[in-house]
């Protein structure tokens, strides 16, 4: 099948075979009709993700001319999945790759001169780009697990506490010091577990949100509750109730039996070992709560920074249309420039359309296209070190549609020329290319990095490398620099080549009008119809729509981090509440003292919120020093803001402070209410 001459035929994908074919399992031999190529169904592919979006596998051998594979300089695009013998290591790959590189670069000076390798483990390659997100998301929830059982802990001994007489009342009896740990764990052991039985049903139900977090995700097999994640949620819930059952478990297997007789079923004074327990648990909570809360506000500026970054163009009102053009074998290339630029001269026409154009590599859409090129008045480069920019092909309007603004020179015209009648393949589209004289428009920032202190209008280069012997490109004007790979992204050098005379396989229709998606998308579909009816338009959509997709990252880290956070804050609040509840419950006759002789309300509810706020202290600076410590862990998620950012961690401590104030004031505010006498009667 992968030799010249061989019968076409493709495998389907599943997704494909379902929607099209229902599934059919006699589909194997019929024929398919694409564009003017029959292909013969050979199989149907078992489902996976990785390529989602294709829908045909056909062999390399009917791609070799029509994308220019069999071409050294045209290999940009493609890449090769291998499996591993049994034994072979990544890195011996790597190793024999390298070798490999070396020696076509020393072969083919020209084309393959200063190109590398790169081998990575797949799985690496396609959850790269959530690996840090899943990293951070599991330890916040690490340190939110932390924080909830710091609380159970601390209302477990005040569980324990209140406890104290049974614990007597047993012991008296002769129930052994190991009995009263068992029961104590097993109580605890039987809380952690039930939570973990809620907390895996709540799982269950919030897969589908993940999936939208993580959409990556579906490439490594996808999100959801198996025996895997149950087991590892009820082995977490027992170390944890083991853990932090201990606790009190220990703290109150010994009971003074006399001590506890005399207190009745009133709460006893207990020791200060076990207040002090609960007042470092408290602290604990406040210092993770400070992490949690420090590494969301740095997420959260991060975000907003992005938001505030100026993209170099205008995005309001933009209006953008994914434009897919015939692709047959005998189809005259030269008709998708055409099309391109005469749908947008057509757009402009419309109601409310105020400037429209088109382009190849539109921002924010994954248009990720470099291109080489060397100075035609500069000695040659040494291979490997050629200039490299970013390229696309634009109409004269699309600059006007955008906002791009023109700082020297001219945008194209009809003047610079139009691409003559090319066939559909890559020898055609070649002799083309080596025989034309291009005009280009290139950005501030190519201008500054490759003709610095010049003015390079006038001046022209060679597009490709010099193997290639591609064309002379006149620089005819200088543009505005506007982000191309997303607003948290540096600005790369870029030149437009002009849409009348560039190659286009497939583009995008720019249109500023005062209209919403709605009502500007069926005028579009029907403008490219009249024009082209083997033409379509895929897709309509706000260029708002496309930027906030290039922030969707971030915009998850925040809410989860800043979700995570909030339960954090919340968890903290409830624990530092009950343990100055219990310190006050402990203190009422000292209190009740107090006011008898001559304390006012307002200096009992001073004392208790200063108790109060001595532990918020303590746990915000050992969260402020554990945060500083791990600001590395996110500093690579950052933009626009230092990991080591002063306000952020200054708000997080302020939050933590006022959480702190409104959880010490109720029971101050009961304590400044004691009675004097009945405090003094309760002993």
């Amino acid at each position: 099948d992968n030799i010249a001459g061989a019968e076409p035929v493709t495998v389907l994908a599943h997704r494909f075979w379902q929607t099209h074919f229902a599934g059919d399992e006699t589909v194997i031999g019929r024929k398919l009709i694409v564009d003017d190529q029959i292909w013969t169904i050979a199989g149907v592919a078992a489902p996976f993700d990785w390529h989602r979006t294709a829908d045909l596998f056909v062999p390399v051998v009917f791609a070799l001319n029509k994308w220019g594979l069999n071409m050294r300089e045209q290999h940009s695009n493609s890449g090769v999945v291998a499996r591993l013998k049994r034994g072979t290591s990544i890195e011996q790959a790597r190793s024999e790759m390298e070798l490999i590189a070396d020696q076509l670069a020393a072969q083919y000076p020209g084309a393959n001169g200063g190109n590398g390798v790169m081998v990575v483990p797949l799985r690496d390659y396609i959850g790269g780009s959530i690996r840090r997100a899943v990293m951070l998301m599991f330890g916040a929830v690490a340190l939110l697990l932390l924080v909830a059982c710091a609380n159970v802990a601390g209302l477990l001994l005040a569980r324990a506490a209140v406890r104290q007489r049974e614990f007597a009342i047993r012991t008296a009896l002769g129930a052994s010091r190991p009995q009263l740990i068992r029961q104590l764990l097993a109580e605890s052991l039987l809380l952690a577990i039930s939570s973990a039985m809620v907390g895996v049903v709540v799982a269950w139900f919030s897969v589908a949100v993940l999936r939208r977090v993580f959409p990556a995700a579906e490439n490594l097999g996808g999100i959801g509750v198996d025996a895997r994640v149950f087991a590892f949620s009820v082995l977490a819930a027992a170390l944890t109730a083991v853990l932090f059952g201990l606790v009190p478990a220990v703290q109150f297997s010994r009971p003074d039996v006399t001590e506890a007789m005399k207190a009745g079923g009133r709460v006893s004074h207990g020791g200060a070992l076990r207040l002090h327990t609960r007042k470092l648990l408290v602290v604990s909570q406040v210092a993770i709560a400070m992490i949690l809360c420090a590494g969301a506000g740095l997420l959260t500026r991060s975000l907003l920074e992005a938001l505030r970054t100026n993209p170099g163009f205008r995005a309001e009102q933009l209006i953008v249309a994914a434009l897919v053009p015939a692709d047959r074998r005998d189809m005259d290339i030269s008709r998708n420039s055409r099309l391109l630029t005469d749908i947008a001269e057509r757009l402009e026409n419309l109601p409310g359309v105020r400037a429209a154009g088109g382009i190849n590599g539109l921002p924010f859409s994954n248009a990720d296209s470099w291109g080489d090129f060397y100075h035609d008045d500069r000695p040659l480069p040494p291979a490997g070190k050629l200039p490299n920019a970013m390229q696309a092909a634009a109409t004269p309007g699309y600059f006007r549609a955008m906002g791009i603004p023109l700082l020297r020179g001219r945008f194209f015209t009809a003047a610079d020329g139009r691409m003559p009648p090319v066939k559909r393949d890559v020898e055609s589209v070649m002799a083309y290319l080596r025989s034309a004289e291009l005009v280009a428009v290139i950005n501030e920032s190519m201008a500054r990095q490759f003709w610095p202190g010049e003015d390079p209008v006038g001046k022209s280069f060679r597009f490709g490398p010099p193997s290639l012997k591609g064309p002379r490109v006149r620089i005819v004007g200088i543009v505005g620099d506007a982000k191309q790979l997303g607003l948290d992204r540096p600005v790369e050098p870029q030149y437009f080549f002009s849409a009348d005379q560039f190659p286009i396989l497939e583009a995008r229709l720019v249109l500023r009008t005062t209209q919403n998606v709605s009502g500007v998308a069926a005028a579009i579909r029907r403008t490219v119809t009249e024009y082209q009816p083997d033409a379509v338009v895929s897709t309509v959509e706000a260029m708002d729509t496309l930027i906030d997709r290039s922030l969707t990252s971030r915009q998850n880290n925040v809410m989860l981090l800043g979700f995570f956070s909030g339960i954090a804050l919340l968890l903290a609040a409830v624990g530092l509440y009950a343990t100055m509840a219990y310190i006050v419950a402990r203190r009422t006759q000292e209190i009740g003292l107090r006011i008898a002789v001559g304390a006012t309300a307002a200096d009992v509810r001073r004392t208790v919120i200063r108790e109060g706020g001595m532990l918020a202290f303590a746990g915000v600076t050992i969260g402020l020093a554990a945060a500083l410590a791990g600001a590395r862990a996110v500093s690579s998620m950052l933009y626009g803001v230092a990991a080591s950012d002063a306000l952020t961690y200054a708000g997080s401590a302020l939050v933590l402070f006022a959480i702190t104030f409104a959880a010490s004031y109720i029971p101050a505010w009961r304590a400044s209410r004691v009675d004097p006498m009945i405090a003094l009667r309760c002993e």
